[in-house]
C-alpha cells in the first residue's frame, strides 16, 4: 500500500521529482494506492530481467538505474543509465509484451521507487483519461528526446558521431566530474553504425585531441573533456545546418 503523498515526496531525489510524482499521485484511485508500494532497492538489485514475464511498472523517484541488453551468448551490456524521475517497464505493459526486452538494475545504493503491478497499471490507464494522457505525455517526451539525439547524430562524420554518443553516455551517468565508460566495441558499433575498425580509428582521434582518456578498455571522460567535446560536436552540426 502506498504511503501518503507527503511521505512519498520526501523519498524523492529533488523538488522537480516530487512535483512529478505528486501530480501522478493525485490521479491514482484507491485501488491503485492500495496495491502499489514504495520500495527501496540497493546497488545491483534487479528490477526487471530480460526474457522473464513482465509483471510490474516502476516509477523511479530517487537514484539511478542501469538498463542492459542481453547478447546471444548471454552476456549483458549496458545500454543506458537513467536518473529519477523516470518510468520503467511501461512499454512492455502497454504493448502487452509477454516477456521483458531488457534487464534493469538499481545503480544507486539507495534507490527509491514505486512498484505498480502491470495489471493495476493497465486498469488505471483504462479507467482514467487524465492518467492515460499524463503517461502518454511522459512516453512521447522520452521518445522525442531520443529521436532528436539520433537525428543529430545521423548527419555527423564518423568520429563526431562517436563523440556525440559518448556525450550521451556521459550525460546519462550524471554529466558531472570524471566518468569511466566500460562499453564494448560491439555496442559502440551498434549505437553509431560504424564498423569496429572505424570505432578504433575514431577513438584514437578523440584521444589524440585530448577529448577522452583510455585506461585499458575503459574510456574516461572528465568535465573539461566533455565541455570540449560538446563544443566540437555542436560546432560541426551548426556548420552542417548552414550548408543545407
Amino acid at each position: 500500500m502506498l504511503d501518503s503523498r507527503e511521505a512519498i515526496c520526501k523519498s524523492c531525489e529533488n523538488r522537480s521529482t516530487a512535483e512529478w510524482i505528486s501530480a501522478l499521485y493525485d490521479l491514482m484511485d484507491d485501488n491503485v494506492k492500495g496495491t502499489a508500494a514504495l520500495v527501496k532497492k540497493h546497488s545491483g538489485d534487479m528490477l526487471i530481467k530480460s526474457g522473464e514475464r513482465c509483471e510490474a511498472v516502476y516509477f523511479l523517484l530517487k537514484g539511478t538505474a542501469k538498463i542492459y541488453k542481453e547478447l546471444p551468448d548471454g552476456i549483458l551490456y549496458e545500454i543506458a543509465s537513467v536518473r529519477a524521475p523516470c518510468l520503467m517497464g511501461e512499454t512492455e505493459a502497454i504493448t502487452d509484451e509477454e516477456l521483458s526486452r531488457g534487464t534493469v538494475c538499481a545503480e544507486s545504493e539507495e534507490t527509491q521507487l514505486i512498484y505498480m503491478p502491470k495489471e493495476v497499471f493497465l486498469h488505471w490507464l483504462h479507467s482514467s483519461n487524465k492518467a492515460l494522457f499524463s503517461i502518454t505525455q511522459l512516453i512521447i517526451n522520452k521518445n522525442f528526446s531520443q529521436q532528436n539525439k539520433d537525428r543529430a547524430m545521423l548527419f555527423s562524420h564518423g568520429y563526431q558521431r562517436l563523440a556525440y554518443r559518448l556525450l550521451s553516455y556521459y550525460e546519462d551517468m550524471g554529466g558531472r566530474g570524471k566518468v569511466c565508460l566500460n562499453i564494448p566495441r560491439e555496442r559502440l558499433s551498434e549505437d553509431t553504425g560504424l564498423n569496429i575498425r572505424s570505432i578504433s580509428r575514431a577513438l584514437n582521434r578523440l584521444e589524440e585531441q585530448g577529448l577522452i582518456t583510455r585506461q585499458g578498455r575503459l574510456i574516461v571522460v572528465d568535465g573539461e573533456q566533455a565541455d570540449k567535446m560538446k563544443l566540437s560536436v555542436y560546432s560541426e552540426l551548426n556548420e552542417q545546418k548552414r550548408q543545407l
